[in-house]
């Protein structure tokens, strides 16, 4: 199967490396971690900051900032942001669905080691939200009330 990605933009290339989806896991569970080292956090409190560093950097990283953080030959990249350059090409392969699940996986493992508790749950379920909500393709290039528009 031939490369369907532009050569001039590595920014669309980086998500299916080998070890991707192996790293992301690693990356939560680093997260997880260290919060669980504080002994002043409970486990339900541990598992909502969890989801709630994991939604903010994933909506950060993918949805917010905008351009290549590597030198590109195409201009383009520069006003789009990094979600909108690996799905420029409107298909969603395994790794994209992935960065679609994930925030999805780790809000039910957090919903569940709360107990279902209905402030926690409220709390990721709005993580959740900003996580899932700007990856929806009807949502492509979309800069509600001007935000984040340059």
């Amino acid at each position: 199967m031939a490369l369907k990605y532009s050569v001039s933009n590595p920014n669309e290339t980086w998500i299916n490396s080998n070890g991707f989806i192996l790293f992301y896991f690693f990356a939560i569970l680093v997260v997880h971690l260290v919060l669980l080292s504080f002994p002043f956090l409970s486990t339900e409190s541990v598992w909502t900051l969890t989801n709630t560093v994991h939604s903010l950097v994933n909506f950060l990283l993918l949805h917010w900032y905008k351009g290549a953080p590597f030198v590109t030959m195409d201009q383009e990249s520069d006003s789009k942001t990094q979600w909108e350059q690996l799905t420029a090409n409107n298909e969603l392969d395994i790794y994209k669905r992935f960065l679609i699940a994930a925030p999805i996986i780790v809000f039910f493992i957090a919903v569940a080691y709360t107990h279902y508790n209905s402030v926690h749950f409220l709390i990721n379920l709005a993580f959740l939200a900003l996580a899932v909500i700007p990856k929806i393709p009807g949502l492509y290039g979309v800069r509600l009330f001007g935000i984040n528009r340059y």
